[in-house]
This record gives C-alpha cells, sequence and structure tokens, in this order.
C-alpha cells in the first residue's frame, strides 16, 4: 500500500472509528492508531512537565513527567527520578528515584545507566552492590560516559575476580528493554 492511501484508510478508520463504525479493514489500523495517540500524548505530557520545570513549577513538572513516565518515555522517566532524588516538587525519595532511573536504564537511556550505577554503589534506594554498579556504569561508559568509565574503573580495583567477572559477563549480556 502506497503511502497515501494508507494515510487515506488511516484517516477514513479514525472517522469510522469515531461514529463507533469498525469494518475489517479497519481491524490492522488499531494497533497504529492507539500507538499514535498514546506516543503523541507522552510526548505532549514530557514537553508541559519541562515547560513547568523550566518555570520553577516543580510540581506540575512531577504531575507531567509522571504521565509521560508511566507510558514508557526514558527522559521523562529520567526526568522524575530526579525530582525524587532532588526533592523538588515532591518529597525526597531515594527508593522512588532508583525505580526511575532503572525504568529508563532498561531502554537504554545513558545518563540514568549512570545514575542507577550510582546508586547500586552507594546503596540509595537499593541494596549496595558491586556487581550491579559496575554493570550499569559499564553500559553508561561504552555510550561515551567518561564519567562513568572512570567510576567503574575505581570500583574495579575494589572488586574481587569474580565479582568483576559476573559484572562483565552482565554487561556483555544486557540488551535494552521497552
Amino acid at each position: 500500500m502506497d503511502n497515501g492511501a494508507g494515510r487515506g484508510l488511516l484517516l477514513n478508520c479514525v472517522a469510522m472509528l469515531l461514529q463507533r463504525e469498525i469494518p475489517m479493514r479497519c481491524l490492522p489500523v488499531i494497533p497504529l492508531l492507539l500507538a499514535l495517540t498514546l506516543s503523541g500524548t507522552a510526548s505532549a505530557d514530557y514537553d508541559r512537565g519541562l515547560v513547568a520545570y523550566q518555570r520553577g513549577d516543580f510540581s506540575g513538572a512531577h504531575q507531567e513527567w509522571l504521565a509521560a513516565a508511566e507510558q514508557g518515555v526514558a527522559q521523562a522517566q529520567y526526568r522524575l527520578a530526579d525530582l525524587y532524588e532532588s526533592g523538588l516538587g515532591v518529597q525526597r525519595d531515594f527508593l522512588e528515584a532508583s525505580k526511575w532511573y532503572r525504568r529508563a536504564a532498561r531502554q537504554g537511556h545513558i545518563t540514568s545507566q549512570h545514575m542507577v550505577g550510582l546508586t547500586y554503589a552507594y546503596g540509595l534506594g537499593v541494596p549496595r552492590d558491586m556487581v550491579e554498579a559496575y554493570m550499569w556504569l559499564d553500559l553508561a561508559a561504552a555510550s561515551g560516559d567518561l564519567n562513568a568509565g572512570a567510576l567503574r574503573d575505581s570500583l574495579a580495583r575494589a572488586m574481587d575476580p569474580d565479582q568483576l567477572a559476573d559484572a562483565r559477563k552482565a554487561a556483555e549480556s544486557w540488551q535494552p528493554q521497552q
């Protein structure tokens, strides 16, 4: 199907869905419509959160970023974690911060990977775990975060050979999730 025909089918299906008439030819388009709707909403939530943050309305930023973060927007998850870590607009909560940093990090968000490494290295909101800390810092370093690389190397000097081997193996086998 060419781009024009696909767009026409999409628009016709939207109109029919709004009228609660769903012909069989529209069924394959429904997942696409849902994805577009959710991604547009999540993006708008993130953008509104950024505007609120820049105005100093941290509570408003929290509200908008929470909506986007719950829809899987990694940048919103990172920003939300940062609010919890710093206590801006919310009660300071390292457990909640580490939860959102991990969600963004699992999607490959580099700064969140660095932050997850720090949370495990220092036991902020999670049990202290040098293997996890090394793995996350190694992932961030592999993506170009020089500070993460320096911290990873510092951790390596304090780890025993088995821990280091486990951490390297975990980093090598890691795959981003959505």
